[in-house]
């Protein structure tokens, strides 16, 4: 099924905020003390996805995350991050994210 899955997904009965940049994400969660969940491209604009993960970590040691990770790039598929709760990969299927959630 062709969907926008971030659509698909906080429609579901979640709360959702998106970011377009690592920096941009670390502002969020600064602010909103409520997220508990961070689902990240692998690629993104300057920093990496698992940039982001490292910096959440050290900005914010004293809450708990879910990290996920989603990408195309399929050798990443089967790889073994620390502090990563499940790589998903793309396109994403908003029914198998929700289980994961």
């Amino acid at each position: 099924r062709n969907c926008d899955w971030s659509s698909d997904v906080c429609s579901s009965d979640l709360s959702c905020r998106s970011a377009n940049s690592v920096m941009k994400a670390i502002s969020i969660i600064k602010q909103d003390k409520n997220i508990n969940t961070v689902i990240t491209d692998v690629k993104m604009p300057g920093k990496s996805g698992l940039d982001l993960i490292n910096i959440i970590l050290e900005k914010f040691p004293e809450r708990k995350f879910k990290m996920i990770i989603m990408t195309g790039h399929a050798d990443l598929i089967e790889s073994n991050y620390p502090n990563v709760d499940a790589i998903i990969k793309k396109p994403i299927d908003p029914f198998k994210l929700l289980e994961i959630l």
